[in-house]
């Protein structure tokens, strides 16, 4: 019973691991995803008060 208890923590705690890893990953791509979106809307409003200045 003891052996099967140690196993069971073990295989928690590995699904904990690869869970977090998998939730790290995750948000650094929504952050780079989040970069480039704030990098194209910083873009369309350059475009914009570029237009705005030559009117």
């Amino acid at each position: 019973m003891r052996k099967n208890k140690g196993l069971f923590a073990g295989i928690i705690a590995v699904f904990i691991a690869f869970s977090s890893s998998i939730i790290m990953i995750g948000a650094l791509v929504a952050m780079e995803i989040a970069e480039n979106i704030s990098d194209a809307i910083g873009d369309i409003f350059t475009i914009d008060s570029h237009i705005k200045e030559r009117n």
